[in-house]
């Protein structure tokens, strides 16, 4: 065992003998003492002096010297196993595999029944693509030491890979009754299959760790994250409560009980229950948190999200007031306020982020946004102008102001601006689709789409990109190639709601292939359960579909979630009327055509506005 020892130190042996720090006796004995009693004995005391630097080399990241310092370890005590096993890990970290591997084989032929050596073992051979083999030692680590949760989890995670699933659920039954109440194993692989949309499996793994630890802080948390995914409000609800009982110091479930209460107050008839339900949760995890000032800013952004914006502005003024040189908390007031439509404070916070933050570049380009939104497009030009000197490549910035150039009716100044931005700074995803934007103001729709494919060609996997594509088809009739753009995108990114969402929609304006397009909107929503549009097409599917009852709910929803947006508030102004209720129907169309009046669009406005007469003389006539 010596010779190829020696040989793998033929380097550093090299340059020549190291020079030894004096030897602290007392110190070695004490850890003499120390190892005597865990059953380790040394065989000199050079032996635990270069055990200890190597340790203390590990403990302080320097993976070399801790190497070079258990080797030496091992020529003054060649049947140390576990050495060899410390030897092996900081081996690996350096990518010297085959040293690694040679090392706890060496450990395991001076002690077989080693659990550590044959744990370590089987990660390095997982590591390099031997996974039958891998399995076979990290099922004899657990098999020696069956209370070792690490070689239980990679043991799963070994079976994982190579798609074993009947031998990763035996490996988690096994796991959970060696170590009893462990549910660990069942609920962090019910949440690897949650976060990857596999709803099914999610479920049966974490019912399993319920049944192991019906009390599990994390799994009831899962369990509520997939009860909501599935629309199960009760089973939400019990599940949030029973998370935030378990592990009161948890600030998560409490943050996420809150927000689930907003949620359910959204669908509710009277939403003051679960309103004030929220409001207990926040003022909780406002009392946990570590830092209160972020808590807020979280909140806020809570309430901003279930569209209750005098308590997000409530709570997001707290933060800006608590911390007023923090620009991110002006940003994120700044944001909010422009969802709530109050356009100046929305600039005026902005205004304030400093140069130097991370979010500078994007709170000027919503500055000049809102600023064009309010009417002040001069005064918008001017400020992103200002900012582009500051910023002469940021291409945020190049798309705002021929925002601001449209806002002012320069729109053929601003698609030039842009232009010249591309031809300087390269098609990136801003500038491209606004420049599309632009060119189909224009009427120039196939210069819009051959902006677009030149972006595409630079950037063929940007989703932004292909979605602005699929989505200028659309608008330009060509809906067939629209769809079809949208399934290449899905073809890539199966996760993208937005392209579902647009297929489902456009499947239920067509009045065809209703079952994809509720099927498509439903795993939209799953992925992005408060979004309003996605709400609004799968309410609109229903609508198509015939059922009613159905239509209305997911209609309200939306409505609910944004208020502010004139499609919904049409389609919801459709429901009602098909369903008779006329003095709702009146209601939502007027609502829009107010909307319509600040955000123009002619034929959408005409449309409604043409529902509304026919409205009127229905009404007359009903009253005569």
């Amino acid at each position: 065992m010596l010779p190829l020892l020696l040989v793998l130190f033929a380097a550093s042996a090299s340059q020549g003998p190291r020079s030894f720090p004096p030897v602290d006796r007392e110190a070695i004995a004490e850890a003499e003492a120390a190892d005597r009693e865990g059953a380790q004995a040394w065989a000199s005391p050079e032996a635990l002096l270069h055990y200890l630097e190597g340790d203390l080399d590990t403990e302080a990241g320097d993976d070399a010297s801790a190497v070079r310092d258990y080797r030496e370890t091992l020529l003054f005590d060649p049947a140390a196993a576990h050495v060899r096993v410390r030897l092996a890990a900081e081996a690996w970290k350096l990518g010297l595999g085959e040293e690694a591997e040679t090392s706890l084989r060496l450990a395991l032929h001076d002690d077989p029944a080693s659990p550590e050596a044959h744990l370590a073992l089987g990660l390095i051979l997982s590591g390099t693509d031997r996974e039958a083999e891998a399995i076979a030692e990290l099922r004899r680590a657990a098999d020696l030491d069956p209370g070792d949760a690490d070689a239980w989890r990679a043991l799963a995670q070994a079976l994982m890979r190579q798609g074993d699933e009947p031998g990763l659920g035996a490996c988690l039954s096994a796991w959970a009754a060696a170590i009893p109440g462990d549910a660990s194993g069942w609920r962090d692989f019910g949440l690897l299959f949650l976060e990857h949309g596999d709803q099914a499996r999610a479920g049966a793994y974490l019912d399993r760790a319920m049944a192991v630890d019906p009390g599990d802080e994390r799994t009831l948390s899962a369990m509520a994250r997939l009860a909501d995914l599935r629309h199960d409000d009760r089973r939400a609800l019990d599940c949030w409560e029973r998370a935030a009982r378990a592990a009161p110091e948890d600030v998560t479930a409490l943050f996420e009980l809150g927000r689930h209460r907003l949620r359910r107050a959204a669908r509710a008839d009277d939403p003051a229950l679960d309103r004030a339900a929220a409001r207990r949760a926040f003022d909780a995890f406002a009392s946990a948190a570590d830092d209160p000032t972020a808590a807020a800013a979280e909140i806020g952004l809570a309430y901003a999200q279930a569209r209750l914006f005098t308590e997000a502005l409530s709570e997001l003024s707290a933060a800006v007031a608590a911390a007023p040189g923090d620009g991110r908390y002006r940003y994120l007031r700044g944001m909010v306020l422009d969802e709530a439509g109050d356009d100046l404070a929305a600039a005026s916070d902005l205004a304030l982020v400093p140069l130097a933050d991370p979010d500078w570049v994007d709170a000027q380009a919503r500055r000049a946004i809102a600023l064009s939104k309010a009417g002040r497009a001069g005064e918008a030009i001017a400020s992103v102008s200002a900012a582009l000197r500051q910023r002469p490549g940021a291409q945020p910035l190049y798309a705002a102001l021929a925002r601001a150039d449209r806002a002012a009716g320069r729109t053929a100044e601003g698609a030039a601006l842009l232009e010249r931005a591309i031809a300087t700074l390269g098609p990136g995803v801003d500038l491209a689709i606004a420049l599309a934007s632009l060119d189909r103001t224009l009427g120039r729709g196939s210069e819009a789409l051959a902006v677009l494919a030149r972006a595409l060609k630079a950037q063929p996997d940007d989703p932004d990109l292909a979605f602005a594509q699929g989505d200028e088809l659309a608008r330009q009739g060509r809906r067939d190639e629209a769809v079809a753009a949208m399934r290449r995108l899905l073809a890539r990114d199966p996760d993208n709601a937005e392209a579902m969402n647009f297929i489902g929609y456009t499947y239920a304006e067509q009045g065809r292939k209703l079952p994809e397009a509720e099927k498509l909107t439903r795993a939209a929503l799953d992925l992005e359960p408060e979004s309003g549009a996605i709400a609004d097409s799968l309410g609109w599917v229903y609508f198509r579909e015939g059922r009613l009852a159905a239509a209305l709910a997911w209609l309200r929803r939306a409505a609910s979630l944004d208020p502010g947006e004139p499609v919904i508030l049409d389609h919801l102004g459709e429901a009602c009327a098909r369903t008779g209720d006329l003095p709702a129907a009146q209601r939502a169309w007027k609502a829009a055509v107010a909307i319509l009046r600040k955000q123009p669009d002619p034929a959408l406005q005409a449309s409604i506005e043409g529902k509304l007469l026919w409205l009127t003389g229905r009404t007359a006539r009903a009253g005569r």
